[in-house]
């Protein structure tokens, strides 16, 4: 039996991330994929669909680290907001999914509103 995915919600993150677990985390994840060896890091170029009748984008971009056991996907919405609109002109959600069953295991959301 697969376990729900764990929901992670913007205003958790940051009580969840310490900056000194993440940048050497960051720094090696990033070292990995510029040696473009497809064990350690497979990242296609993103891929952008226009919405246009809603004046936005939908950026898809996944990632599998093979050695280190990660398969994730973020989708980020960018929308040209209307001035003094409530709603976040960028909205991003990361999916990790287990690698080897395809089960989504954690579901982070966050919302950016651009000035």
């Amino acid at each position: 039996m697969v376990d729900p995915p764990v929901i992670i919600w913007e205003h958790e993150v940051g009580s969840l991330l310490r900056y000194g677990d993440l940048i050497p985390r960051l720094e090696d994840a990033l070292g990995k994929f510029s040696r473009r060896d497809s064990a350690e890091v497979i990242q296609p170029v993103r891929t952008v669909v226009p919405l246009q009748k809603h004046g936005g984008f939908l950026g898809l971009m996944p990632t599998y680290m093979e050695n280190d056991g990660v398969l994730c996907t973020k989708f980020v919405c960018f929308y040209k907001r209307e001035e003094g609109s409530t709603l976040p002109a960028v909205q991003a959600t990361v999916v990790l999914l287990d690698p080897e069953y395809g089960n989504v295991k954690a579901v982070s959301q966050t919302g950016t509103h651009l000035d």
